[in-house]
């Protein structure tokens, strides 16, 4: 039987702090020099170093791509809020230019009726300076009558004045009965 050591074993105090094991049951236990212990042991203390610095690495590449998943999304929203912002726009564009198809139909129709609209007002001025002008020849008509008639009073007056002189007449103020009444 041959000592050996189990990796990982507890220390005892007959070996410098290697177990010595004998075989059991028929399975061959690995011999491990202290050496090859001590350069395993740093071999595994600097595989560990380097699991740990690679976990590290991977954690980093991890925080990296969540911090460009979150940009990625904020920029997709951005870009959502910018490709709603660049289609309000459009119809907005889009609403101006049927406003300003809108108002030169308008503008047109506004000429069309203009067009039709401006000999009427041309006749109809016309037709009131005819109508300012016959106003004026009554009116010239008119003074003529009120001088003659206003001379026909006159004239009407001074010959009742010289009648009245020619033949003298007594005014009655008060009436005779039976003028007064005349049912009696």
């Amino acid at each position: 039987m041959s000592p050996s050591v189990r990796v990982g074993a507890a220390p005892s105090a007959r070996g410098r702090g290697a177990k010595v094991e004998e075989e059991e049951e028929g399975e061959p236990l690995a011999v491990v020099a202290w050496r090859e212990l001590r350069d395993k042991a740093v071999a595994l203390a600097a595989a560990e170093e380097e699991r740990a610095a690679l976990a590290r690495r991977i954690e980093a590449a991890l925080e990296a791509r969540r911090e460009a998943l979150r940009q990625a999304e904020a920029l997709g929203e951005l870009r959502r809020g910018l490709d709603l912002q660049h289609a309000r726009a459009e119809e907005a564009v889009v609403g101006r230019r049927r406003a300003a198809e809108a108002v030169e139909r308008g503008k047109e129709r506004l000429q069309e009726q203009i067009e039709r609209v401006l000999p009427l007002s041309r006749a109809l001025t016309a037709a009131h300076q005819r109508v300012q002008e016959a106003k004026g020849a009554l009116s010239g008509d008119k003074a003529r009558l009120e001088d003659l008639q206003r001379l026909l009073r006159t004239r009407q007056q001074c010959m009742v004045g010289q009648v009245a002189a020619l033949y003298p007449v007594s005014v009655f103020h008060d009436l005779p009965q039976h003028a007064r009444n005349p049912r009696n």
